[in-house]
């Protein structure tokens, strides 16, 4: 079931003795705002397109405005667990998914990418008595293989580190994929 939260920030001083939502609800009603600003969002989805192809996760924003500065100084978007997959065959389906932090605004730290990709890519061939799973992670370069039971958590599986990444974030901040 999609869930949309929403939370706007209001660029206005809050007079002593007045409750704030009910100060900032009368200043919205007169249309008084000097300025108003999304202060953050989030967003859950999932669908399903024709059994074909599947896209769901979690969005959220986060942005801070400084009204001495009339600038916004945060302004963010994550993405988390945002898959795309798609039923190739009836046992086969590749998928995408997208765990990223991307700068909106240009405020990204010490000069990286603002827009983060590195997704991990997925391909699951899933038979009647067994499955075989493997993903790129395309920040780190691993690689991973497993077999195993469809639908079970449990089997053969290695990861194989490697270099071949997509140039950008780590979780540590240290570029990867750059010479």
């Amino acid at each position: 079931e999609p869930r949309v939260e929403a939370a706007f920030g209001v660029d206005q001083k809050v007079d002593e003795g007045v409750d704030a939502q009910q100060q900032q609800a009368a200043l919205v009603k007169a249309d008084a705002l000097e300025r108003t600003y999304l202060d953050s969002l989030g967003l859950e989805f999932s669908s399903d397109f024709y059994g074909r192809v599947g896209f769901q996760g979690k969005l959220s924003y986060e942005g801070n405005y400084d009204p001495t500065l009339d600038k916004l100084n945060q302004s963010q978007l994550t993405l988390d667990d945002v898959a795309i997959t798609v039923k190739v065959l009836d046992e086969l389906y590749v998928s995408g998914i997208f765990n990223e932090l991307w700068y909106l605004n240009g405020t990204e730290p010490d000069g990286q990418n603002a827009l983060n990709f590195q997704p991990e890519l997925r391909v699951i061939w899933d038979r009647c008595c067994w499955a075989l799973y493997s993903s790129w992670d395309t920040a780190s370069g691993e690689f991973t293989f497993t077999i195993t039971t469809p639908g079970g958590n449990k089997g053969f599986s290695q990861a194989f580190p490697s270099q071949i990444a997509l140039p950008g974030r780590k979780t540590d901040n240290e570029s990867v994929g750059n010479p």
